[in-house]
């Protein structure tokens, strides 16, 4: 019951709950609307949206704001993208030319192919032909062409040359085609012509003509300024003629060759005598009586009318911001006028001819490829030569008034470089900032449009600058002035600083241009429609010649009704010129008409123009400038990020590279690259990184005061600049000056480290202030560890042999060197252990290298050794010791007398002493004993890398059984990387036991090395060397009771030898220098040191017996003391002689081998020998084998 009542109750609540949520929503339904809620909402959406376009404001400006700097590159050549903004139709001409006035349209059609024939042959005429002839004989680093590369060359450029035959031959077609055509429309004959036409004036006709004529006549330019070129040409010729003797030899026949010389003749006549342009204008223009020129005067005065509006206009505007356009405009000007002298043969105009020839003195010289002018002068003098010799006076020198012209130009020259500079500077500014204004639309394209046609006009006139001063002083040798080469560099870094500001707001330019294009059609359509609208109301009162102007109206406003292309462009010009001629638009009018078509054709071709007008190719042939501007540049860091512009123009070049035909551009390039790194090497990388390490050594050092660095006294200069700048391109590689300064302070600071380990604090505090100041992160050492008994370093011991093996004694049983002499309380020594921590520190290959170092050292001691027995004295002395022992060896038991031993150690001191009481034949005691020091520490090195590679490989488990991790890798199917990393390994492990196992007999490779030519019988004098080895021993062993004499009695360390108990390499030197010349059995012979020391027995003994004696006899003190002093000296000198005795003996095991001496007609290859001696330093003229000692002096 519980339970029902329960749920009853949850049933009653629901039901309660739903009827009032429907109480709820019938109120909502019916609930009164005043709008507020709306009102309210949409409120808010109005201030979130202006919030929204407020923050996408700030941030569109603050991007603006922090984006690339003014002095930073983007280079075009390495980004991804590239934007391409040229209007672009697949239309065709006859799709685009469409009236009912179907002869207007044939005229328009016709001259509209033809106009864009003569723009593509102009085009390709610049693109294609100029490289090849420009570059040819460059790649000759002599400056002199070689026989037969030189034909191979030219073979090469056949193909090349064949093709230019055929443009030139194609180009001369266009151009009959073209004055063929105007003659027949400009004749009375012709009804279009009566009905209107004769007041049509089609200059765009004439400038397309005109500018084909002058690419022309500069092509024949650069066939024929190339000296080298020609001088190919020649030998190329003289090549043929030979074959023509000997055809069946060159696998041809006499009949092929004449064939081809006759080939040859006619590129010469056309190309390499500079025919092309009188080719074009010399030719036949009449046609069978059905076109007739030469004698059409209405033909002949639209041609003369056409060639003085454009003198005209050149007169019109002869400012200097307009110079480059000018120039063009007089070039086309004087080719026309070399065609209308051909064709009609008119010596009457003078003033015409006089108008034209003046026009040189203000535009003296034009730019054509590299290093090629075109002069007018020249030209007008070749190809209208009756005009020049009429009307020119004869006392008239192009070379005088060349120079002239080009002081005139000297004058002025920095002050336009200065104006440019500024003008640069006030565009590039009004770029970054005027090209993001959001102000009205209309005034925003305007002002953009404005931007991008000064942009191009600047660039076209800086270019033009550059190219007129630097020509000019070519052709007419005039000298540049310093000061004038780092202008001309200004010049070119203002040229990239355009072309990559254009780039850089790229991404504005394509969004705004088709715009501007859009807008200026507009304009034009607004000056065109009214003139339509008024014409079609009044169609029936029309004249013939009123009708076509309305077709050309209806065609020209269709054309303005679609993207601005080349084809459009064209017909457009045409039509106007037809409108022009109605005489419906005022002079005003056409004028703004003129100019807005002048806009549109820079607007639609604006990338290439820019990159035309900017391209800085012509740097190749003025590399001498660039070591004149790096120094510059390093003496003014402020300018270092200029150098960016520098190398983005010094890139230009490789597009003349790639165009070359006969050679690989990457010829080009290399020489090109070696040359520009060479300089920037000496000029900027090589004093910039010295002044770096040099700053940063004062600046550590300063508490020392080295040196004055007061700023305001001795100038400062932010060297900082230059590693801010990015690494620069050139071609396909970089020039990355951070890296550079990074890499050579790391290894200087590092090598210097290893020398003078106790400086590493200082270099690391001088890594530190590197990326403080300069921002150069240096690697950090990670040299291997040391030990606290590191002792000297092998390194430094192996640099300074010479002197280690005279402050050092060597002990042969304990294998130890120890310091003669030290100015501390305290000795040096060395042993194995320190050895091999050297070896841990600076690798095993040291090994090798030391005993390279050892056996340079052995030869010069050898040649000391040699003239020291050679000496007359000495060498008769060796001789009758040796002649007294043969014949007296019987009687005297086999055994060398010690008295004449020691006889000779007496009387040699007749030669002289030197200023410390040293014999000669104690200093060539002295000569062996470094001798023996330096095979000691041979022997030392060799006992340490055993100690070193027995440390390494003692993490090897079996070293019986050592898997190869190689064949395990492959196994698994691991990376390459891995593998690599596994046969690394490998080869590690296999040399460490080779070497465990085996090492290095290096004692076996210098008696190798030395024991030939020590043998050799022309070394005679040597061969009685074991007879002075018992004089030696003597002197030694007299010298060994003084040094520890001394040491016993703590003598003051001072101008004598400190006391000492060791000096075993006399023992080491003896045994060496007996086996190389194999007289260890020749002194055993003499029984020197058992002889000796029986002799010293014997004596001992008497001694004894007679000291016994006199102590028995005499009471006195003094003669007992007397004896026992003889007695403890002779039991001391017999003690030495037995020392003596077991290191000799001992050295002789580290010589007990049986070695091959090679013979000279046995020599072994140096393959063989590369894997037993070490590469020693070979002195020049010593053949394959170790230099022998030098031979002995004459006999004084």
């Amino acid at each position: 019951r519980r339970e029902r009542e329960r749920e009853g109750e949850q049933g009653r609540e629901g039901e309660d709950t739903v009827q009032e949520r429907m109480d709820e929503e019938e109120y909502k339904f019916d609930a009164f609307d005043d709008g507020s809620s709306r009102m309210v909402g949409k409120h808010q959406e109005e201030k979130m949206m202006s919030f929204c376009t407020e923050y996408a404001t700030k941030l569109r400006e603050m991007e603006e704001t922090l984006d690339a700097s003014l002095i930073e590159v983007w280079d075009p050549f390495g980004d991804a993208v590239e934007l391409f903004v040229e209007p672009m139709e697949s239309a065709g001409l006859v799709d685009l030319v469409k009236t009912d006035n179907k002869v207007l349209g044939k005229v328009i059609l016709v001259f509209s192919s033809l106009c864009l024939e003569m723009r593509k042959l102009s085009r390709i005429a610049r693109k294609r032909f100029y490289a090849p002839f420009v570059l040819f004989g460059k790649e000759q680093k002599s400056g002199s062409l070689t026989e037969g590369d030189t034909q191979v060359k030219m073979g090469r450029l056949l193909p090349f040359l064949k093709e230019l035959s055929d443009f030139v031959n194609r180009a001369t077609d266009v151009v009959r085609n073209v004055i063929r055509q105007l003659a027949s429309l400009y004749r009375d004959s012709n009804e279009l012509f009566k009905n209107g036409f004769k007041s049509v004036h089609l200059e765009s006709v004439y400038e397309h003509l005109g500018q084909l004529l002058a690419d022309l006549s500069m092509l024949d330019e650069v066939c024929t300024q190339n000296n080298m070129l020609q001088q190919a040409w020649a030998m190329y010729k003289r090549m043929t003629k030979a074959m023509k003797g000997d055809a069946s030899r060159y696998g041809t026949e006499e009949g092929e060759i004449l064939k081809f010389e006759k080939f040859l003749m006619t590129l010469e006549a056309r190309v390499f005598e500079g025919q092309i342009y009188a080719t074009a204008v010399q030719q036949e223009f009449d046609f069978d009586k059905l076109v007739v020129v030469k004698k059409n005067k209405y033909f002949r005065a639209e041609l003369l009318r056409a060639l003085k509006t454009t003198l005209a206009r050149i007169d019109a505007r002869p400012e200097r911001r307009t110079q480059s356009r000018q120039a063009e405009a007089y070039v086309r000007a004087c080719a026309l006028y070399g065609l209308y002298f051909h064709v009609f043969q008119d010596v009457s105009d003078k003033k015409l001819f006089k108008r034209v020839w003046d026009l040189h003195l203000t535009y003296p010289i034009m730019h054509v490829a590299g290093n090629v002018s075109w002069v007018p002068a020249t030209f007008l003098t070749q190809r209208v030569q009756y005009m020049v010799k009429t009307i020119i006076k004869s006392t008239y020198s192009a070379d005088n008034v060349g120079r002239e012209l080009t002081k005139r130009f000297d004058q002025e020259f920095e002050a336009m470089v200065a104006s440019s500079y500024r003008e640069v500077a006030v565009w590039t500014a009004r770029m970054e900032s005027s090209l993001g204004n959001r102000a009205d639309l209309r005034q925003m394209l305007d002002t953009r449009a404005s931007l991008l046609l000064e942009g191009l006009r600047l660039a076209k006139e800086i270019a033009y600058l550059f190219k007129t001063f630097t020509l000019l002083h070519l052709k007419f040798r005039v000298q540049v002035k310093p000061s004038y080469v780092l202008r001309l560099c200004e010049l070119v870094e203002q040229l990239k600083a355009l072309q990559y500001t254009f780039y850089r707001r790229s991404g504005i330019v394509g969004e705004s241009l088709s715009f501007i294009m859009q807008q200026v059609q507009f304009n034009l359509q607004s000056r065109f429609l009214p003139l339509k609208v008024r014409m079609e109301s009044v169609t029936q009162k029309l004249t013939p010649a009123n009708l076509d102007a309305l077709a050309s109206l209806t065609v020209l406003l269709q054309m303005l009704s679609g993207p601005s292309t080349p084809k459009r462009q064209i017909i457009l010009r045409l039509c106007a010129e037809r409108v022009f001629a109605s005489g419906a638009i005022k002079e005003v009018d056409r004028a703004a008409v003129e100019a807005g078509l002048d806009q549109l054709r820079e607007l639609s071709d604006m990338r290439r123009s820019v990159n035309d007008a900017c391209n800085c190719s012509f740097m190749y042939w003025n590399m001498e400038t660039l070591a004149f501007y790096f120094k510059s540049v390093y003496k003014n860091p402020a300018r270092a990020p200029s150098l960016q512009y520098i190398f983005a123009a010094l890139n230009d070049t490789n597009e003349y590279f790639e165009a070359a035909q006969y050679v690989e551009g990457a010829v080009f390039r290399e020489e090109m690259v070696k040359g520009v790194r060479g300089h920037f090497e000496e000029h900027i990388l090589k004093p910039l990184r010295e002044k770096i390490e040099i700053d940063l050594r004062l600046q550590i050092h300063s508490h020392l005061k080295v040196s004055d660095r007061d700023p305001f006294r001795n100038g400062a200069s932010d060297l900082s600049r230059f590693l801010r700048i990015p690494p620069l391109r050139l071609f396909d590689g970089f020039i990355d000056m951070r890296q550079c300064i990074s890499s050579y302070l790391d290894a200087t600071f590092y090598n210097l480290t290893t020398v003078a380990l106790y400086d590493w604090k200082t270099y690391a505090e001088m890594r530190n202030l590197a990326k403080e100041k300069y921002g150069l992160v240096l690697s950090e050492f990670h040299l291997p560890g040391q030990t606290l008994e590191q002792g000297l370093d092998v390194l430094e011991i192996m640099r300074n042999i010479h002197i280690f093996v005279q402050r050092f004694n060597y002990n042969l049983n304990n294998q130890i060197f120890i310091e003669k002499m030290s100015e501390s309380k305290s000795l040096n020594t060395i042993n194995i252990r320190h050895i091999a921590n050297s070896i841990r520190t600076h690798g095993a290959g040291i090994m090798n290298t030391t005993v390279n170092f050892t056996y340079l050292f052995l030869m010069r001691k050898f040649r000391v050794f040699s003239q020291f027995l050679y000496d007359d004295h000495i060498r008769s002395r060796l001789i009758k010791d040796t002649r007294f022992y043969r014949e007296s060896r019987t009687e005297l038991n086999n055994q060398y007398p010690f008295e004449r031993a020691d006889r000779f150690n007496k009387e040699i001191r007749r030669l002289g002493v030197s200023n410390t009481g040293i014999t000669y034949l104690g200093k060539f005691r002295i000569l062996i004993t470094e001798i023996g020091n330096s095979l000691g520490y041979v022997r030392m090195i060799r006992s340490g890398g055993l100690r070193y590679i027995s440390n390494a490989i003692k993490f090897v488990p079996d070293l019986r059984r050592i898997q190869k991790f190689t064949g395990m890798v492959e196994e698994e199917g691991l990376s390459n990387e891995t593998k690599v990393a596994a046969s690394n390994l490998d080869a590690v492990l296999e040399n460490l036991m080779k070497n465990f196992t085996e090492g290095s007999e290096y004692f076996r490779i210098l008696v190798k090395a030395f024991a030939k030519e020590f043998r050799n019988p022309s070394n005679i004098h040597l061969q009685t060397f074991y007879c002075i080895v018992p004089p030696l021993t003597i002197n030694y062993v007299e010298y060994m009771l003084g040094l520890k004499d001394q040491l016993a009695k703590e003598a003051k360390r001072g101008g004598k030898d400190p006391g000492s108990f060791t000096d075993d390499g006399f023992a080491m030197g003896l045994v060496f220098i007996l086996k190389l010349l194999n007289q260890l059995e020749e002194f055993d012979s003499l029984h020197w040191f058992q002889g000796t020391l029986d002799k010293l027995y014997r004596e001992s003994a008497e001694l004894r017996a007679t000291m016994e004696r006199k102590t028995k006899k005499s009471k006195e003190d003094g003669a007992v003391q007397s004896a026992t002093m003889v007695f403890g000296r002779n039991q001391r000198y017999m003690k030495e002689f037995e020392m003596l005795r077991f290191s000799f003996n001992g050295a002789r095991i580290f010589f007990r081998f049986d070695e091959e001496v090679e013979q000279p007609k046995e020599e072994k290859s140096a393959d063989e020998n590369a894997g037993e001696q070490p590469p020693p330093e070979q002195d020049s003229g010593s053949g394959g084998g170790p230099p022998p000692p030098p031979p002995p002096p004459p006999p004084m």
